[in-house]
């Protein structure tokens, strides 16, 4: 299970334990906003991150919320349950050794279970 507090050594354990979440929950998710290890390294000179985590820094989101304007004209086929809150975020612990879970929205303005692919088609 997955709960706020849940470390994660390596990338690969996060995205089997979230695949595993997904198929719990009913929900798909999406990378919404990341940051590189590489990346925060350079903005954060003090700490040493481990490179097996890939990210420092992740938010994942349901596929029916959380996507930006410039991305909502690009998918014609969405209903209306956008803006979906639900929402799990993750960031390095204070080491720099593990990524943590900090929080996770469990709302959702839709039905859980729906699949993106299940959705009606708009016309247009």
């Amino acid at each position: 299970m997955l709960k706020v507090g849940s470390k994660f050594y390596t990338f690969d354990e996060l995205s089997s334990r979230l695949e595993e979440f997904q198929d719990l929950e009913q929900v798909q998710l999406w990378v919404r906003d990341s940051r590189t290890v590489v990346a925060a390294a350079k903005r954060a000179r003090r700490k040493s991150l481990n490179p097996a985590l890939k990210y420092a820094e992740l938010t994942y989101s349901c596929v029916f919320g959380g996507r930006r304007p410039s991305d909502q004209t690009k998918i014609h086929n969405q209903t209306s349950a956008g803006g979906c809150p639900f929402k799990v975020r993750l960031s390095t612990s204070i080491d720099g050794q593990a990524l943590v879970v900090k929080e996770i929205c469990h709302e959702h303005n839709h039905e859980p279970g729906k699949k993106l692919h299940e959705e009606p088609r708009r016309l247009y």
